[in-house]
Parts: C-alpha cells; structure tokens; sequence
C-alpha cells in the first residue's frame, strides 16, 4: 500500500509503518538524523492535519497514541535515542516526542469544543507549534502545552472565563479557582491600564499547560499595528507588554536576562521586570518588539507561533489577518535589513526565532517558503526602498 493510500485511510498504525520504511531510507541515503526526524515528524504532522480537515483528529490522535506505544521497536537505531542537549533540556527521541505531541493535542480536542462566544480565536504556541512530533519532550522535563487564547471584553464578565478554565476540561480546581479569581482583578488592572493579558500554568497530567488570554486588542495591537508603526518609524524603542501572572517570574531567569534575537541571530539582552499588585501575583514586562541599531528583534509572544503561524480557531477571521498581517511586517523588516547588510547572506528571517538552534530542517525550510510567498502590500512601497 502506498503513502497517499494509506493517507485516504487515515491508519495511524500503517502510516507510522510507512514512515518507518522512509526513516530507513532516508538514513541508507546519507540524510542526516535530524533530516530523518523531521521529515518523519513533518509528514505526520501533515497527515494530522488532513485527518482534521475530515472531522477525525481525535480518532487519529488516540489510535496513534496507542500505535506509538510499539513503534519503537522498528525505528532506525539513531532516532530511538534522545538528541542532544540544548538549552539544558535532552532532546526527545522519536517515540517519546510521537506520544508527548499526540497526548497535548488530544488535550486541546477537548479545550476546543463549546467554547463560549466571547472566546474569538485560538492559536497553539511553543514546541507544540514549531516542532509537533519532534521537539516535545515527556518528564521529567517536559515540554508545557502553550496555547494562546484571544478573548472579547465580555469573558471577563459572568462565567465565561469558568467555562474554558474548567475540571470537565482537565484543568484542577485549585488552577480554576486561581483564574476565577484573578481573571476579576485583571479586568480591574487592564481598566486601569496597569496589565495588557492574563497567564495562567496549571498540571495537566504529566506536563504543564501555560495559557495566556489576549484580550483582542492586546493581540492584534501586539502583532499588527504597534509591530508596523515601529517598523514604519524605524527608530530605537523597545515595546512592552504586561503579563499578570500567578507569581514572580523574573527571578526564574538568571540575572533576569531575556534574550531576543535578530535576522542574524544575534541577542538583544532584555532585562526583564515586574510589579507586585497587592491582591496578589505579579505583572510581568516582556518584550513584545525591539528595535535597536537598525535591527528588529521579535518579542515574547511572536516567537511562539513562528515558523508555523497556525490559528486553530477564528471566529471571524480578525485573528488569521492579524497574522497575516503579522507576517507582512515581517517580510518587510526582513527585506529591508537585507538590504542594508554589508552580508547579506548572513541574515536568515528564521534566525529572529529563539528556538533557532532546536527547528528541525523541514521547520526551517517551511520558514523560508513561507516569507518567500508573502507579497508586499502595494500602500508600503516607499517603506520597502527606504
């Protein structure tokens, strides 16, 4: 049976069989391990994907979780061995990063349905979203389940917080009440102007789900119109976003430096902040764009969703032209340094990601294809020459 007809069958056992005999194939050939791992990981993510589009991503994740359970035996010797260590954290091997990437997305099945209307869109970041079956990793150091969740005012009104933010959706009570409670005290700062969105990490399972809620106008202001009128002025500034998390956040990194990078994957060292409000927790100041020296370096948030730039849930389309739009600045910046470069070929667009030295060379090259086929808009072409 071929992969496109295993593919139209949607059997998690058979096609992780084929890709098993493609793995092999690869490695005889000369591909590097990191070349097999990925493909394998991004073809699956594919099928994933098309599986989706059909109405059964929840009948492929669960038959592949228990498929992934036996898989290990026929891998290729190089991918059932962990990867190296980066940014202190082992690297999975394929077996554990199939299972850890299908147990998170089985969790968000569940987080997605009958959400309440003042939920407007939904996007998976970190590991989860630029390196799905290949970066996420099991205990004990194992990878949170980032999701971002984009909300009207009315949520943090009545009990639609509660609805999303619920034991029936595998959160504990103690995470739920923590956001019941803090969810009133940031409508107060956002009306004050002293918070910008809403964090919240609570155990799911094995794993730590981390989810922060952007009211729309933090989000779209955060990767559209405040990132292009920085781009447009192109002057040093560094723009802040305010996080209220459960707790101190800052002492976590050491000298609390953040680093952000460039297109040539150079460190701008963002020294972190936070203010203590006196009903608890702590608002945090991360980095949401920074311009500095003629360079852009993306913030916090922005480098979650790259390269994949997903929306998994969009009510009325304003978040997937956020995103576009997002990419456009982007490309924009990124031409625009290009072409200031004394070396041009030093400059990379995926270089501006932090998680650069863990992508797999499918998630590079999917970076690349992707501001390739970007085309400016045409109201910008004075900034472009400039």
């Amino acid at each position: 049976m071929t992969l496109q007809e295993i593919e139209r069958s949607y059997d998690p056992e058979r096609l992780l069989k084929k890709l098993t005999e493609q793995s092999h194939e690869d490695l005889l050939s000369g591909k590097t391990r990191d070349y097999a791992f990925g493909k394998f990981a991004f073809d699956l993510h594919a099928l994933w994907r098309q599986a989706g589009a059909q109405g059964r991503s929840e009948t492929f994740l669960k038959d592949l979780l228990e498929a992934s359970k036996t898989i290990e035996a026929d891998l290729p010797e190089p991918l059932k061995k962990s990867g190296e260590t980066v940014f202190e954290k082992q690297q999975p091997s394929l077996a554990e990063a199939i299972r850890e990437t299908a147990k998170r997305l089985l969790f968000c099945e569940r987080l997605l349905k009958n959400l309440p209307p003042s939920v407007i869109g939904v996007i998976l970041g970190g590991s989860i979203s630029y390196g799905p079956f290949y970066n996420v990793r099991e205990e004990p150091d194992s990878s949170d389940l980032d999701i971002f969740f984009i909300v009207g005012q009315e949520f943090f009104q009545g009990d639609h917080a509660q609805h999303v933010i619920a034991e029936d959706r595998g959160f504990r009570r103690s995470a739920c009440d923590d956001f019941t409670l803090r969810s009133r005290i940031f409508q107060r700062l956002w009306n004050e102007g002293k918070a910008d969105l809403i964090s919240l990490k609570s155990p799911i399972d094995d794993y730590l789900a981390s989810i922060k809620v952007f009211p729309r106008e933090t989000f779209i202001k955060e990767f559209d119109t405040e990132l292009g009128d920085m781009i447009q002025a192109d002057e040093d500034a560094v723009a802040l976003v305010r996080d209220y998390k459960q707790g101190p956040y800052a002492r976590t990194y050491l000298n609390t430096i953040f680093p952000r990078y460039n297109f040539s994957h150079r460190p701008y060292d963002f020294r972190l902040t936070e203010e203590y409000p006196p009903e608890g927790g702590a608002i945090v100041n991360l980095p949401a764009t920074i311009i500095s020296d003629g360079h852009l370096y993306t913030g916090q948030h922005h480098n979650h969703i790259i390269p994949s730039f997903d929306v998994e849930y969009d009510t009325d389309g304003s978040i997937t032209t956020s995103i576009d739009h997002f990419k456009k600045h982007l490309k924009q910046r990124f031409e625009v340094e290009r072409k200031r470069a004394l070396d041009p070929s030093q400059l990379e667009f995926i270089n501006c990601s932090d998680r650069r030295p863990i992508l797999s060379p499918q998630m590079i090259e999917l970076a690349q294809r992707t501001i390739d086929s970007i085309a400016y808009p045409p109201s910008n072409s004075e900034y472009i020459g400039k």
